[in-house]
Order: C-alpha cells, then sequence, then structure tokens
C-alpha cells in the first residue's frame, strides 16, 4: 500500500473506472435532476461506503454466521483496519469511513442497508438485477470449468442467508434439488474450512497455500489473456514474500538451495504449476 506499490495502484485504478463512469453516466443525459434528487450523485459517497462494508464487515458477519464460531477480535479488526485504507484510497471522506473499528462498522452497515435496501424491493428491476447477476456468475463457472452450473445453484447461498421470503421477494432463481445439493455441499466446505483455521498452526499453513493459489489464479488468467495487465506485479510479491516465509517450511519438509530460489520451501510448487489446476477448480470452489 506504499505510494507507487501494487495495492496502492490497483486501488486508484478502480478509484479511476469510478470517476470515468460517473463522468460517462453525466455525459450521456440519461441521469438528469430527477436521478440526482432522488439517488444522488451516480457511485456517490454512500455508494462508495455501503459496497466497502459489504467487502468487510459483512463478509466477517457472514463467515461467523456461517461457521457458527466468532473469528479472533484482532483478526477482525485487523481485517476492518485493511478495508478502511482501501476506503481511503476509492477516495471516501475520512470523516464517512465507517472502518475504524469493527463495532462502528457494523452500526454503520446496520444504518446504511437500512436506508438502502428496500424492505419490500420492486421486483420487477430487482428480479432482472438479480437474475443477471447469477446468470454471469454461472456462465463464467461453466466457461471455465465447464460444470453444468446454472443460476439457480450460484443463487443457493443468498436463499440460505436472506431466507425464502426475502429471497423470493428481489427474485433469485429457484435452485432445483440438484443445485441445492451442490451448493449446500460447497457451503459446507467453506464451513469445514473456516473451523479447520481456528486450529492453532493450520493459518500459518494455509496463508502461504492460499497466496500461491492466487498467484497461479492470475497466472491462469494471464495464460488465457496474454495482454492482460492484471496481477503481474502482484504475482512477483507473492513470490517474494513467499521465498521469505519459506527458509523454514511450515510442514517440515525441508528447503530447496538452489539459487534460484534460495530457500524456498519444497513442499510449494511454483505458480505455473498451480496455474492449470487452479484454472478448473477456483470457479468450482468459488
Amino acid at each position: 500500500f506504499t505510494p507507487g506499490g501494487p495495492a496502492w495502484k490497483a486501488c486508484l485504478h478502480v478509484r479511476y473506472l469510478h470517476c470515468r463512469t460517473r463522468a460517462s453516466i453525466w455525459a450521456s443525459g440519461a441521469w438528469g435532476s430527477e436521478q440526482t434528487e432522488r439517488y444522488g450523485q451516480p457511485i456517490n459517497q454512500g455508494q462508495l461506503v455501503g459496497t466497502l462494508l459489504g467487502s468487510s464487515a459483512l463478509l466477517l458477519q457472514g463467515m461467523e454466521e456461517m461457521a457458527k464460531a466468532s473469528l479472533p477480535q484482532r483478526s477482525k479488526e485487523a481485517f476492518i483496519h485493511l478495508w478502511r485504507v482501501v476506503g481511503f484510497l476509492f477516495g471516501i471522506d475520512e470523516d464517512l469511513n465507517p472502518n475504524t473499528s469493527y463495532k462502528d462498522a457494523i452500526i454503520a452497515m446496520e444504518s446504511v442497508f437500512h436506508h438502502g435496501v428496500p424492505a419490500f424491493p420492486e421486483k420487477t428491476l430487482t428480479g432482472s438485477l438479480t437474475q443477471h447477476i447469477c446468470e454471469s456468475v454461472a456462465h463464467g463457472v461453466r466457461q471455465e470449468s465447464s460444470l453444468p452450473i446454472d443460476a439457480g445453484a450460484i443463487a443457493v447461498p443468498a436463499w440460505y442467508f436472506l431466507g425464502r421470503e426475502y429471497g423470493a421477494a428481489i427474485g433469485l432463481p429457484k435452485p432445483t434439488w440438484a443445485a441445492w445439493l451442490v451448493g449446500l455441499g460447497r457451503m459446507y466446505a467453506l464451513k469445514s474450512f473456516l473451523l479447520l483455521f481456528q486450529a492453532p498452526g493450520v493459518p500459518q499453513v494455509l496463508e502461504s497455500f492460499m497466496l500461491r493459489l492466487f498467484a497461479s489464479l492470475v497466472h491462469g488468467i494471464r495464460q488465457k489473456q496474454p495482454r492482460c495487465r492484471f496481477g503481474a506485479q502482484a504475482v512477483r510479491c507473492v513470490d517474494r514474500a513467499l521465498a521469505t516465509k519459506s527458509a523454514q517450511c511450515p510442514l517440515g519438509f525441508g528447503r530447496s538451495n538452489s539459487s534460484a530460489q534460495v530457500d524456498a520451501c519444497l513442499c510449494i510448487p511454483k505458480s505455473e504449476d498451480f496455474a492449470s489446476l487452479t484454472a478448473k477448480v477456483m470457479p468450482t470452489i468459488l
């Protein structure tokens, strides 16, 4: 997050996309005084705050609800602070940034969502958006993994968290019995992973594994889209971090003393080796 670093550049790139989209909406003439009076400016501070909370406080709440266990308070505060920094770089005014603490973020989230999420949504508009999101995700999974996943299977976690009445109110796609089994199986697998993460020593092992999994996902994207600018510097940072962290293998399998990667953990494969596997497995996990 230092100026010029990969996270700093990524955040400012997103901020630039927000600015460009906002300017395009204004220039189109489709957003007039009526829309401004009703919704405010396109991609305004309130919408940025709501999105920030959805990526931080709401995510932590969902993980705790799914695992039926509390996450360590220190970890929650650290994650909230991370997204406070991201929100600052996204252009959220510091006096409006809700991520000053986990408690403050939860209070702000309840307020923002109560204001922004209607109790009785307009089913025509909301249903169209909901269907589009689920169909788009399902299409991406089918394209990447060739698995017969439909919009109903993607909607299973939403049905689980929102309940039948509100799920029907926003027009969530109805899953088949097979889709329910796939969706619930995926959720219970994630729940098991979250519970496993609570065990002593497991976070240190999984951190290196997840870093490598992320790097391999980026490699897979760049192999399919050679001109894609996403992640080149981030992967190099991951490789350097892992080379430093793995001087002592967390699994006790020894070290590699090759000049190309000094003290590299032998049990952690290179990003390129994981790329083809991740391209098949990651869409299923998501």
